[in-house]
């Protein structure tokens, strides 16, 4: 989901709080354009790990208007040498990790459309399989698709299955709410039964067509032996 940022700074100003507008960017970045004037933010975050860059490293974006004087803005304290907001020293291998990865990203209008391509035919080849449904349209991100699987197994045991099985890598929900059921499908209005058997494919530029016929045969199968009644 795309929050309407734009709104809720017009929102902040026109109610003349003291406010800051911290955006988080951590999964646009690299995949939609960020303008920080057009979006009005105080400050943005982002990470290098959803560019494939390293974990553990990320960049703060502060808008140079943005008064933190009379704000509680840190949140660790004993150093000063950050501006007083973050002490700490600096990991220099993740950081140039991290500016190589950003040096290598690809034109995000060109990236989107090859990952569209991608999700295109992802739909089309998981849509061959008797019994799958997409739980998100087509209007929706290209980078992700979520599946229904109609088979007896849950969807921790189906990750488990095909990563073991085939070596194939996908999830069953955001690891900031790992072990519950996603939110954003509980908010769809998705029964149980499709909450319970649910898994997310997530797409990048180093994904090929190859990687997806792997991905719906190794689902035809697992469907196969682990049928939804099981016998």
């Amino acid at each position: 989901t795309i929050m309407p940022v734009e709104a809720i700074k017009r929102a902040v100003k026109k109610a003349e709080s003291p406010a800051l507008i911290h955006i988080d960017c951590v999964q646009a970045y690299g995949k939609i354009p960020i303008h920080a004037k057009k979006l009005g933010a105080d400050l943005i975050t982002v990470s290098a790990h959803k560019v494939h860059g390293p974990k553990g490293i990320g960049a703060l974006y502060i808008n140079k208007n943005a008064n933190l004087t009379n704000q509680n803005f840190a949140r660790t304290f004993g150093g000063e040498q950050e501006k007083k907001i973050r002490p700490g020293t600096e990991s220099a291998p993740l950081i140039a990790g991290f500016g190589a990865a950003v040096q290598a990203l690809t034109p995000t209008a060109e990236q989107k459309r090859y990952v569209r391509e991608l999700n295109g035919y992802a739909r089309e080849q998981l849509g061959k399989i008797n019994g799958i449904q997409f739980n998100n349209g087509e209007d929706a991100s290209p980078y992700i698709i979520n599946i229904y699987i109609p088979t007896f197994m849950r969807s921790q045991t189906i990750l488990q299955e095909l990563s073991s099985n085939y070596g194939i890598y996908v999830s069953n929900g955001s690891a900031c709410a790992k072990g519950k059921k996603s939110h954003v499908l509980t908010a769809m209005g998705l029964d149980n039964e499709t909450l319970d058997k649910s898994i997310r494919i997530s797409f990048c530029r180093y994904n090929t067509k190859e990687e997806i016929d792997l991905l719906a045969n190794a689902l035809r199968e697992l469907i196969e032996k682990h049928p939804l009644e099981k016998i």
